[in-house]
């Protein structure tokens, strides 16, 4: 038996018992346009007619974290990487620092003193104590 059919047909099954009905419609290329222009990244084209003629649409996926959000998980995860390898149990160096690189060439150096931004991208030399 092929597994992903039998995932549909239980799918589908789900879907009817909470009363949605499959629909296919033929629309023109201006439709089509519209609805390519109004869609959000993550929706499917069915979630997108569904928020134009309804007003809402479930959101099909967990809601993506912003660019600031990305960035002060990323600065945890440095912290941390950090905080591991100054415990004594742990043999690395003395002095670490974390580079990370953002897509416009600046960057930001995480070291145990705290955060550092440098637009040009190029941090100074490390000094190892």
């Amino acid at each position: 038996m092929n597994l992903t059919f039998e995932k549909l047909r239980e799918h589908r099954k789900r879907l009817e018992a909470e009363g949605f009905r499959r629909l296919t419609a033929y629309v023109s290329a201006d439709v089509r346009t519209l609805l390519r222009q109004e869609r959000r990244h993550g929706e499917s084209m069915g979630q997108v007619l569904e928020r134009l003629l309804i007003g809402a649409a479930e959101p099909k996926h967990p809601r993506l974290p912003t660019p600031e959000e990305r960035y002060d998980r990323r600065i945890r995860q440095a912290m941390r990487q950090i905080e591991h390898s100054m415990r004594p149990e742990n043999r690395g160096p003395r002095t670490v620092r974390v580079i990370l690189r953002n897509t416009d060439g600046s960057c930001y150096t995480v070291t145990a003193a705290g955060v550092n931004y440098y637009p040009d991208g190029q941090p100074p030399e490390l000094e190892i104590l």
